[in-house]
């Protein structure tokens, strides 16, 4: 079959799936270090030395965050969530300040109240 014809590719990894994930697993084994680095070094980038605290207009939920981009992209991926339609509430360098402003959000009826917010 040729390269170029549909279902080559399929076909190849077919014919070659336990060597293909016999080298995957190396490769990934070899470079664990680097990219545990990698990723750490990916997730710090994206913060903006704030915690927000951000409303999802849309689903009526208020949240708190370090880290705004990745748990936007926690929101789509978990639960399907559309996170275009939102509004920072609040922004502190605090956390607990941060904290206690969601908490009052939480008291007038929006969602997002979980067990490991400790609000004091």
């Amino acid at each position: 079959m040729s390269r170029h014809k549909a279902g080559y590719h399929k076909e190849y990894y077919r014919k070659n799936r336990e060597r293909i994930l016999k080298m995957n697993k190396e490769w990934k084994d070899s470079n664990k270090e680097s990219q545990k680095v990698y990723f750490k070094d990916r997730h710090q980038s994206t913060k903006n030395g704030y915690h927000n605290v951000y409303l999802l207009e849309d689903y009526n939920y208020v949240g708190c965050t370090d880290n705004i981009t990745h748990r936007f992209k926690q929101h789509h991926a978990e639960f399907d969530r559309d996170c275009t339609n939102h509004k920072i509430l609040f922004q502190s360098v605090d956390r607990d300040e941060a904290l206690q402003i969601e908490a009052q959000y939480h008291e007038q009826g929006y969602e997002g109240k979980h067990a490991y917010n400790s609000y004091q």
